[in-house]
Formats: structure tokens, C-alpha cells, sequence
């Protein structure tokens, strides 16, 4: 690795730490209608955009971990839902360009999609003892929560956008 590599590495890895943080503190505080928000997932989206898919895989299995842990979850849930929200997140990833862009439209469809896949594999393995509806639970918890994502990921776009740091914005797809 490079020094350029593994300063990015390093931001990365500082980010994610205070991300898992954020997690475990303060998205409970932030909780709506019983969905939480999973800043994790956002970075990971982020992470996914501009990096590529085998470094989103890599944390999203290791943050996911972290978060069982802290959680007291079955350990590798969560490191299975964000390691396949990684490798779904990665296939935005243009490597062949020379600067990688967000682009802000197709950034919002995978961060919905990658969302309801995250909250799916969440849904389908504690279904059977929760004693409502399927319905009610994928729109609840699964659509629900996807939309949640979705808007926080917009704030943190435009907001990073606003700032231009390190971030290539194309207005068209």
C-alpha cells in the first residue's frame, strides 16, 4: 500500500469508528415510529460510491460485527446485512473513470434499494417471533426504514456537496 492508500484507509476507518459510535448512542435518540436510523449503512453507501465494492464488503462485515457486539444481537447478523448491503452499494462503483462521481439520482435508488435489502435479511430471520403482520412489518420496518436512510443519505449528499470536499457531483446520470 502507498501512503496515499493508507491515509484513505485511515479516514475511512476513523470515520467508520465514529459512525459505530453514533450508532450505539445516539440513534436511539432519533428513532421514529420504532425505526432507527443506521448511520453505518449510510457510510457504507458512501464507502460502496467512491472506494469500490471489496472495501465496503470488508467494513460492512467489520462494523457489523462491532454493532452485534455492542448490541448483543446473534452475533453475524448484522455483519451479514451490511456485508451484502456493501457488495449491492458496490455495483455503482465505476472504476474505469478517472475521478469516481456520485451521481445524486442513481445514488438515491441504490441507497433505497440497498436499504430494503439491509432491512430485509433483519426482517426475515426475527419474523416468526414477532407477533405482527408481515405486512405491517415490511412496511413499518422495511419500507419505513429504507425511506429513513434514504432521506438522511440526501442531507449528508447535499451537505458534502455544499462543501465540496473530495466529492465529485454530476448533475446528470
Amino acid at each position: 500500500m502507498t501512503r496515499l492508500q493508507i491515509g484513505r484507509a485511515t479516514r475511512w476507518g476513523v470515520l467508520f469508528a465514529a459512525l459505530v459510535i453514533l450508532q450505539v448512542v445516539f440513534a436511539p435518540l432519533l428513532a421514529l415510529w420504532g425505526v432507527t436510523p443506521d448511520f453505518v449503512l449510510v457510510g457504507l453507501l458512501f464507502l460502496a460510491a467512491l472506494e469500490g465494492r471489496l472495501p465496503a464488503v470488508l467494513t460492512g462485515f467489520s462494523t457489523g460485527i462491532v454493532l452485534d457486539i455492542a448490541a448483543g444481537e446473534v452475533i453475524g447478523l448484522s455483519a451479514l446485512a451490511k456485508t451484502l448491503a456493501g457488495f449491492t452499494a458496490g455495483f455503482q462503483f465505476q472504476p474505469h473513470l478517472e475521478g469516481q462521481r456520485i451521481r445524486p439520482v442513481i445514488f438515491m435508488l441504490y441507497a433505497a434499494g440497498v436499504s430494503v435489502l439491509h432491512n430485509l435479511i433483519f426482517l426475515l430471520s426475527y419474523f416468526r417471533s414477532l407477533n405482527i403482520s408481515l405486512l405491517s412489518l415490511l412496511f413499518s420496518h422495511c419500507f419505513g426504514a429504507a425511506l429513513y436512510h434514504t432521506f438522511i443519505a440526501a442531507i449528508v449528499l447535499l451537505i458534502i456537496s455544499r462543501r465540496k470536499q473530495g466529492i465529485a457531483m454530476e448533475a446528470r446520470p
